[in-house]
């Protein structure tokens, strides 16, 4: 048998390295902790706060709540700056036909009034039509109408408010809008304002929390990497 498998070579004797229980202990503890770095701070890195000092404009997403609506009022007195608001969101996915405000960002400028902030002093941009992409369908509408304004708009700032882990994804997307309408002399920067549906420190604990993450992370990845944003800037 020793000389069949010789003269076919149908095996050999190898030597090899394998790990000890030392070797797979470390292993392991180095996987676990890089798991927990990412865990610790994957929600700090999607609820991204990058606010522009000294801004012009404080840019809303009108899908956000009642209480991002109080934080986004005390965001706006809080820097002289400010000159206006503006309101995003596209059509209501429920109750358009019932409801007196037909869009997100109509139904987040009246909100605004409501609570004590000038009617001059808030603008409503919708993105009319097909609720889809709603972020970056939201950030042309801003775009478009700011090209549409006085010259002077081009050299302005804007902080952009968006709730949680939702923000770094907002922010990716505005700025892509932003470049190619106005160019990069319009400086955005962005706000997380926190989400009251889960335990921001501990997110990975609540359902709501781990959803809301896995998925923003997703998202963002998507659209930093492989959504080249064709939708049309008049």
């Amino acid at each position: 048998m020793h000389q069949i498998f010789r003269v076919f070579k149908l095996a050999d004797r190898r030597d090899r390295w394998g790990l000890t229980w030392q070797g797979w202990g470390f292993g392991i503890a180095l996987v676990v902790a890089l798991f927990w770095g990412v865990v610790s701070h994957a929600h700090g890195f999607f609820a991204i706060n990058q606010p522009i000092v000294t801004p012009d404009l404080l840019i809303v997403e009108g899908w956000v709540t009642d209480k991002n609506a109080k934080d986004a009022i005390q965001e706006f007195r809080s820097r002289s700056s400010y000159k206006f608001i503006i309101t995003t969101g596209t059509q209501l996915p429920r109750g358009y036909y019932l409801s007196e405000y037909k869009t997100f960002a109509a139904l987040s400028r009246a909100s605004l009034i409501k609570m004590g902030i000038p009617a001059s002093q808030v603008i409503a941009v919708p993105a009319l039509g097909v609720p889809r992409d709603r972020s970056y369908t939201s950030a042309v509408a801003v775009a478009n109408w700011l090209q549409l304004q006085e010259p002077s708009y081009s050299g302005r700032s804007a902080n952009l408010l968006s709730e949680g882990v939702h923000a770094r994804r907002s922010w990716t997307l505005f700025k892509k809008a932003f470049k190619k309408a106005i160019g990069p002399q319009l400086k955005l920067g962005i706000i997380s304002v926190p989400s009251e549906e889960y335990d921001e420190d501990r997110w990975w604990t609540q359902s709501e929390g781990f959803k809301r993450v896995v998925f923003e992370g997703i998202g963002w990845f998507y659209v930093t990497f492989f959504n080249k944003t064709e939708q049309a800037i008049k």
